[in-house]
């Protein structure tokens, strides 16, 4: 199954050179109810209909796990508008074993239902994080949980940490597809991705169709100089180890 990671060009390149991806915790989450239950309180009413519970509740969940957003789609315009950077962003294509540590959101009008006599285990933990309004279907989200004590934090000044994970092992790099806006060339890409050519990765860019609202692959070449050699290539071509030296014979 392929999935895609909507995000900046930039972060992207960080991406490829750390093989750290960046955990989404809940201070990330652009969506207030996210992991807000339906909890009955002791007086038969719901315990997170109060603010300070709702704020209370959320930072003890959010403080133990964090997620990797990932979509099953790749030509979602409202997704390339909100998460990749205005359409000048990138995605990073992965394609996930059977077995892969992840579960599908569940898009519900319903939130979902906690006693509140006792805590929640882990695997409670994940159903709970896991379900979002239905609303939000559109995104066709996949998710795959980490714990936060697992992470390495990064501080960016001011109070500001993120937390960085190295991928699923059952997910494997297979692509990168570029914003019909990104200004990264395919040299660019190439360049950073020395570290992973033990992948096939194909490069590839997306573009506004011309009649419709459509996004579509592209079909035009690119040409760049590296160490002196002139390269041709063409959008779907693989990144791999046939292309070590950069021969030109290609």
């Amino acid at each position: 199954m392929k999935l895609y990671k909507y995000t900046s060009a930039k972060y992207a390149l960080e991406f490829l050179k750390s093989h750290e991806i960046k955990v989404t915790t809940l201070e990330d989450a652009n969506d207030p109810d996210e992991w807000v239950p339906y909890r009955k309180g002791p007086d038969g009413r719901d315990y997170l209909a109060y603010r300070d519970n709702r704020n209370q509740f959320r930072m003890n969940v959010g403080a133990k796990f964090g997620f990797v957003s990932l979509s099953s789609q790749m030509d979602n315009n409202v997704m390339w508008g909100h998460y990749a950077d205005k359409f000048k962003g990138v995605l990073l294509e992965f394609d996930a074993a059977a077995d892969a540590k992840l579960r599908q959101v569940d898009y519900r009008p319903t939130r979902y239902i906690m006693d509140d006599a006792r805590q929640l285990d882990k695997n409670e933990h994940l159903n709970l994080i896991a379900r979002k309004g239905a609303e939000w279907s559109y995104e066709a989200e996949w998710r795959f949980f980490v714990e936060i004590s697992e992470c390495r934090a990064v501080s960016l000044g001011q109070d500001r940490v993120i937390y960085l994970f190295p991928p699923e092992p059952k997910l494997s790099l297979t692509g990168i597809v570029l914003g019909p806006e990104c200004p990264l060339k395919f040299g660019n890409v190439k360049m950073s991705l020395e570290s992973w050519r033990d992948h096939d990765v194909a490069i590839r860019r997306l573009a506004h169709d011309s009649l419709t609202y459509a996004l579509r692959v592209t079909d035009e070449y690119h040409t760049y100089n590296m160490n002196n050699v002139v390269v041709h290539d063409a959008i779907d071509t693989v990144y791999s180890r046939t292309f070590e030296r950069f021969t030109g014979e290609e």
